[in-house]
């Protein structure tokens, strides 16, 4: 099996193993952002299965919702960040 050894740039910089670590770390970090953001989903999904309006309508009212947007606004934002630099326009 030949092992491609080539190496690989990044805006003139080399990617090192500290480069990709870092990615990775970022990348882990919004996944447990995600696991926040699918726990108050759940609930509600719970909520409505057992026909529990008060705990469906209280989230909603209390401004659940819009902290779920900026949430998931806040994911999709960094995951744009790390492709733009992962991967800039200007190749």
């Amino acid at each position: 099996m030949k092992v491609n050894n080539k190496q690989i740039f990044i805006e003139g910089k080399p990617v090192t193993e500290d480069y990709l670590l870092n990615i990775a770390t970022e990348l882990t970090s919004l996944s447990e952002l995600i696991q926040l953001v699918r726990q108050p989903l759940e609930m509600l999904d719970y909520s409505v299965t057992k026909n529990d309006e008060f705990v469906f309508k209280h989230y909603i009212l209390t401004g659940g919702l819009q902290c779920l947007e900026n949430n998931l606004e806040d994911i999709q934002n960094k995951i744009l960040k790390i492709s733009n630099n992962i991967c800039p326009d200007e190749m």
